[in-house]
């Protein structure tokens, strides 16, 4: 098939497309109109040029990673790798090192197609859920609301140090948190006795059919591990989601960091393993 630029008015047929994929890989939609033009909006993404599109499939190269996706009906036909060779000829094109690719673990079809063409497996993610009646049994503790004159650099560099292990790019930049408009009223940090940052949450709403709640980053500093302050910014977290309408609280955790699954599953998380991410190096 002959793949082109998508533009606004495809916009609806890719909400549609998406919707698609997330109930036939995870059950439940988990993406909406306005999740896909944040993406567009974010900075250095240029859809002319980053994005793909054909009947029942489309794709974008989204800061290192490939974001692709094939109707169920169409799975196994072929697009899967016509939509890799776009991204890895754009990738290339922007000088990247590398390109990431998530694969939903009930895909079979974008997996054959990935590892196919060479990439590695890195991790897997898994998908943990607490219901909203269970939230009132997390750990209550001493942690403030975001300030964002005050905390934002610091947070920021709490995050990236946590979570990039030294892969640049891993984390949304301030630029780009900045361009999404992100709700910091959501957002919670916790301070060491002497004043400094101990630890930062960033949750936010997403409406998919019925509110839920999302724990999008949760960091401890190195030196304050251990004392329980990852389960107080969570309990704070969760508890303001739910008295905002959430009817659960989700969150993602990675197949290398065994430790955070163990504090979730002892919070009361609970949930499986949902997607497999590959790697392949460009030079």
């Amino acid at each position: 098939m002959d793949f082109r630029a998508p533009t606004q008015a495809d916009a609806d047929d890719i909400v549609r497309l998406l919707v698609a994929c997330d109930i036939a890989d995870y059950g439940a939609p988990d993406y909406d109109y306005e999740a896909l033009m944040e993406e567009w909006s974010e900075p250095g993404v240029d859809v002319a040029k980053d994005g793909f599109i054909t009947d029942g499939a489309y794709g974008l190269l989204l800061r290192t990673d490939a974001r692709a996706w094939v109707h169920p009906d169409l799975r196994g036909g072929g697009l899967e790798d016509e939509l890799a060779e776009l991204l890895e000829e754009r990738a290339r094109a922007r000088g990247l090192a590398r390109l990431d690719w998530q694969v939903a673990a009930a895909d079979p079809e974008m997996r054959a197609a990935v590892e196919g063409r060479g990439y590695d497996y890195i991790r897997s993610y898994a998908d943990l859920r607490l219901s909203d009646a269970d939230v009132g049994a997390l750990p209550v503790g001493a942690v403030r609301p975001y300030d964002e004159r005050r905390d934002e650099a610091a947070v920021q560099a709490l995050i990236e140090r946590a979570f990039d292990g030294g892969e640049a790019g891993r984390i949304d930049s301030l630029e780009t948190l900045k361009s999404r408009h992100a709700d910091t009223s959501l957002w919670f940090v916790a301070e060491a006795p002497d004043g400094s940052l101990a630890g930062a949450v960033r949750s936010e709403l997403r409406p998919t059919g019925f509110i839920e709640g999302y724990i999008r980053h949760l960091a401890t500093a190195q030196e304050h591990r251990g004392q329980g302050i990852a389960g107080t910014l969570i309990g704070a977290a969760s508890r303001e989601l739910v008295a905002r309408g959430s009817i659960a609280i989700r969150l993602h955790v990675r197949s290398s960091n065994p430790k955070a699954l163990e504090l979730y599953e002892r919070l009361g998380f609970r949930g499986g393993w949902l997607v497999d991410e590959f790697r392949l190096p460009l030079r």
